[in-house]
């Protein structure tokens, strides 16, 4: 596992849209992504891929009937920023906008980050001890006087030492706000300064 950054734009409610089209438009403007895999639409499952991009190492691209999802290596954020941008972009000139976002951080932390987790959650010596563990919560969140829902897990990777920890910010459900550009591009900043903060505690 690496640590990446995956960014989940989620459309307005009972937005449709044409397979084909949008997989055409995502492929001319970023290329390096490859070529996209169209599946049929199941609607007995909106969260069910419907165009993948799949054959770069470097990113993907996942739409289903409910959202967009983009994932690549964190330290690509500079090199990929802008394709994510073109994105939020391009669908709005297809006339298709967000009413939410999400923002998956995965960190793999330093081996000191076990013990003080640990100190930090846990009370019990048999626990404290443990080689082996996952934990997780919840907490609502303000960045820059915007509203998040952020979960916070950490677990043991398997067959390995290395704490995980991922951080999944994303907006209210019951709450709709502009996600254009600019928007997008505060909130990846915004998270992945909140996430170095915590960790840093």
């Amino acid at each position: 596992m690496i640590d990446n950054i995956q960014i989940v734009l989620f459309f307005d409610k009972f937005t449709s849209y044409n397979p084909t089209q949008i997989a055409a438009g995502i492929n001319k403007l970023a290329p390096f992504i490859g070529n996209a895999i169209i599946l049929p639409v199941n609607p007995e499952e909106p969260d069910a891929p419907i165009i993948i991009f799949n054959e770069s190492k470097d990113i993907n691209l996942t739409v289903t009937r409910i959202s967009t999802a983009i994932i690549f290596k964190e330290n690509d954020l500079k090199k990929y920023k802008e394709t994510v941008i073109d994105i939020v972009n391009f669908y709005d000139s297809e006339g298709i906008s967000f009413k939410r976002i999400g923002i998956v951080i995965t960190r793999i932390l330093p081996k000191t980050a076990i013990k003080k987790l640990k100190k930090a959650i846990f009370k019990d010596e048999e626990i404290i001890e443990s080689t082996d563990f996952a934990v997780a919560w919840h907490n609502i969140i303000s960045l820059d006087s915007t509203k998040f829902n952020c979960w916070e897990r950490y677990f043991m990777e398997a067959g390995t030492e290395h704490l995980v920890g991922v951080f999944d910010i994303n907006t209210p459900h019951d709450e709709k706000y502009n996600i254009k550009d600019d928007f997008v591009d505060k909130c990846i900043a915004k998270s992945i300064k909140y996430v170095d903060e915590k960790i840093k505690k």
